[in-house]
């Protein structure tokens, strides 16, 4: 059997100095090479935190409590700075949820792109500005050799997005993830960067890891789905499975609040809300933390935390409902 190209193991991230409050709890999962796995749930669910802890990159507040990260065989954890960062935008690359945040304002965006180029390939700058000016005509940049010498703030929030994609795959990497990738874009944009990325996936090769909460761009160009929710997996499945077999509540509440042009308007509402609010690290107790939104709920859920089970479509799901039927 092949080894995964990323497998995570037992993955904890807990506020610092306060490892009873995970923000991430136990999550396990593997991504093989070429394939597309979406992480999916609703704000708050740690989907960011994991890719952040994936590539080392978890804010001053959070630290990895337990667990290991795995990518090629290595554990990243163990990886000294030095060796982390030539993994870091160059084996791994990350398109980053908000581009204005995660673009240098000082730094004209050819600029950006042909650092990436110089820290991990060493090419010179003449050569690294050219291949710039090629990506950025890669990711369909209008004019790209004039872009290339703008600064983020003179450009629109898809070319933007475009040009964080441009620097996260400059160096061909065997993973790419891509967090909420079309946030704040609206939905011709979102469906042209969403085109994008999946012909970037084949041309390259790369895995990719999509990070979202829209479950229509999930349908669209993922092979496997893993649903999150308060900081564990509740549900992984094929895209095919998860769509028309849901197992989980959540899973099932998810696709109920989400639109479907093609389905026909009945006499109830067109769109089912998901009542409450996902709990806090500080107020998750020691049940499902979905049970007191679940309107599947028994008394044994508000005390045990469901294991994860397998189902017979070969996917897994953190249910006491689900694991009996």
């Amino acid at each position: 059997m092949t080894a995964p190209l990323l497998a995570v193991r037992d993955l904890c991230v807990s506020l610092r100095g306060d490892s009873a409050a995970p923000v991430v709890d136990d999550l396990s999962f593997e991504v093989a090479r070429g394939e597309k796995l979406a992480i999916v749930g609703e704000s708050g669910c740690g989907k960011s935190v994991t890719s952040l802890a994936i590539m080392r990159l978890l804010p001053p507040g959070l630290a990895q409590t337990g667990g290991a990260v795995l990518f090629e065989g290595q554990d990243l954890a163990l990886l000294d700075g030095r060796s982390m960062r030539a993994v870091r935008g160059g084996r791994i690359g990350m398109v980053f949820q908000e581009p204005m945040t995660s673009l240098n304002p000082s730094m004209r965006v050819g600029e950006q792109i042909a650092e990436v180029l110089r820290v991990h390939d060493g090419a010179s700058r003449a050569v690294a500005w050219r291949r710039a000016v090629e990506l950025l005509d890669h990711v369909r940049i209008a004019d790209p050799a004039r872009v290339a010498g703008d600064y983020p703030h003179a450009l629109s929030g898809g070319q933007r997005q475009r040009v964080v994609i441009a620097a996260a795959i400059a160096c061909r990497p065997a993973l790419l993830i891509a967090d909420e990738p079309t946030t704040a874009l609206d939905v011709t944009i979102q469906a042209q960067v969403m085109d994008l990325l999946s012909g970037l996936q084949r041309a390259l090769g790369s895995a990719v890891v999509l990070i979202t909460h829209n479950l229509g761009l999930v349908a669209q160009v993922a092979d496997r789905v893993m649903v999150m929710y308060a900081g564990r997996k509740v549900e992984e499945a094929t895209v095919a499975t998860l769509f028309t077999s849901p197992r989980h509540p959540y899973t099932q509440g998810l696709l109920g609040a989400t639109p479907n042009p093609g389905q026909p308007r009945g006499p109830g509402p067109v769109l089912r809300a998901i009542p409450g609010l996902v709990p806090s690290v500080q107020t998750r107790t020691a049940g499902c933390a979905f049970a007191p939104r679940c309107p599947q709920a028994e008394p044994n859920c508000l005390v045990a935390a469901p294991a994860l089970t397998a189902t017979p479509a070969g996917g897994l799901v953190a249910c006491h409902v689900a694991a009996r039927a």
